[in-house]
């Protein structure tokens, strides 16, 4: 069992962002744990992404002749919103948090919790589009943070391929630590968004997001790492002149 903690980029600033994402996902994964399977299925009804509701919504929105109805446009949007909050299994839940501790936290440290934060948005955004495009109008519930995840591997990869990761290695039930290459990890955590393990102590009928939109996620992932790059020296410039001016 593989448990990174750390990078090996030296110390990291304040992550507010990956902290409340993490300790979201954590906590809502222990309340369905401790949820009956009535309660867990329609919040999973509620708030995953249904890609039938969703293509019933946008057919509905062509359909208003006058403007967009309300009750549409929230159904287009809030589930691409509220999905990435649920996991269907521990390992799941505990992939997806782990990977977003180490590469988010970096990430949001380098470029700050605002900029990361439009970059989540838009990695999660991405995920859900493609998926409803890839699977049509299918009545499944799908969730998980997967495409964020994803998002956050791929942009640490593309800012630094050569990034090893501290990683507490259980031998003999041991812990040992070890510094192991980022692209270790996210094979590691490609094999666990597998379905047959993302659904090991599965909490609810739902599924989680298809290959597709992992893809998607990584994608965005890769041109949110180059935007950020494009838009660090800028922000790091008009820091310089404020302090100048104060001076």
């Amino acid at each position: 069992m593989l448990i990174p903690f750390a990078d090996d980029q030296g110390p990291r600033r304040p992550t507010p962002v990956v902290w409340l994402i993490c300790a979201a996902w954590l906590a809502v994964f222990v309340a369905a744990v401790a949820a009956s399977p009535e309660a867990v299925a329609r919040t999973h009804r509620e708030l995953g992404l249904n890609t039938s509701a969703w293509w019933h919504a946008w057919f509905q929105l062509q359909r208003d002749e006058v403007r967009p109805g309300w009750a549409s446009v929230v159904g287009l949007v809030r589930p691409l919103l509220t999905c990435w909050l649920l996991h269907g299994g521990v390992l799941h839940v505990l992939s997806n948090a782990l990977a977003l501790w180490l590469c988010g936290g970096r990430l949001e440290s380098r470029f700050g919790s605002l900029r990361f934060a439009v970059f989540c948005i838009a990695a999660i955004v991405a995920a859900g589009l493609v998926e409803v495009q890839v699977d049509g109008p299918v009545d499944r519930d799908l969730l998980g943070g997967s495409g964020l995840a994803g998002a956050t591997l791929a942009a640490c990869l593309a800012l630094r391929p050569i990034t090893r990761a501290r990683t507490i290695v259980l031998v003999a039930v041991v812990p040992v630590v070890v510094e192991v290459p980022l692209w270790v990890l996210a094979l590691g955590w490609i094999a666990a968004q597998a379905r047959p393990l993302s659904r090991l102590l599965d909490v609810g009928p739902s599924e989680p997001m298809s290959p597709a939109a992992l893809g998607a996620g990584a994608v965005s992932g890769v041109v949110g790492a180059i935007l950020l790059m494009a838009l660090a020296p800028r922000a790091r410039g008009a820091a310089r002149a404020a302090r100048v001016v104060r001076a």
